[in-house]
């Protein structure tokens, strides 16, 4: 143990905080912590917090750059969906163009084979 995560934690009484903490024990079901005041337990596979229904929310992550990957990709796709809500296709993109934007965002599990010749 000894290693360093990040966590982010959010209840209904202050404003969402984060920071580095220290992973004190790495098992099957949780992943414990210590964020210097008390030790806090992670679902292993989730990663989220055993808030054992305080109302708490937190996440643990690997690291904070991590972290802010995520809230970044988050972030341009909360602003793409509002792109996409138009209700006639915007005048300066082609069906082709709007095909391959479809296909990029298909999930992998969606995508039509592959044909091979």
């Amino acid at each position: 143990m000894g290693d360093t995560a990040f966590m982010v934690v959010a209840d209904s009484r202050s404003s969402p905080r984060s920071g580095d903490v220290s992973v004190t024990k790495i098992g099957r079901r949780w992943i414990t912590v210590f964020d210097g005041r008390q030790e806090r337990r992670f679902d292993s596979e989730t990663f989220g917090i055993d808030a054992g229904g305080n109302g708490c929310w937190a996440h643990l992550w690997p690291s904070k750059a991590l972290y802010e990957a995520e809230v970044r990709r988050q972030a341009a796709w909360w602003r793409l969906r509002c792109l996409a809500e138009y209700k006639t296709a915007p005048a300066h993109l082609s069906a082709e163009q709007i095909e391959r934007l479809i296909e990029t965002l298909r999930a992998p599990s969606e995508a039509q084979p592959t044909r091979h010749e």
